[in-house]
């Protein structure tokens, strides 16, 4: 996934072949930063300063911001190909075994 900062909502849209690109923007609550839709709606995903990867909540420029400050940004993402998925070499390694491919839903 890439991530694109912008000055604003009415920024051009990103658009980058062989990439889906939703836009969104992250707003500071004390240490948390709430992920938001373009259209205001709030999603699920809550980063917290302290908590979460230093390099993420700089990527989604987080750290940059003051309580109540915005950033919107447009993410990228390329579709995976399937058959890669199914190669064991390229999965990530975790301690968690509901996060593991092989877990049982």
């Amino acid at each position: 996934m890439l991530c694109f900062h912008l000055s604003g909502p009415d920024d051009k849209f990103t658009r980058l072949p062989g990439h889906r690109v939703r836009r969104f923007y992250i707003e500071r609550r004390g240490r948390q930063g709430v992920l938001h839709f373009f259209d205001g709606t709030p999603t699920a995903v809550v980063l917290e300063v302290g908590r979460d990867e230093p390099r993420v909540l700089q990527w989604v420029g987080l750290t940059a911001l003051r309580d109540g400050e915005q950033q919107w940004f447009d993410l990228a993402a390329q579709p995976t190909d399937v058959a890669a998925l199914a190669d064991p070499t390229l999965r990530l390694p975790t301690a968690d075994p509901a996060l593991s491919p092989d877990a049982a839903y």
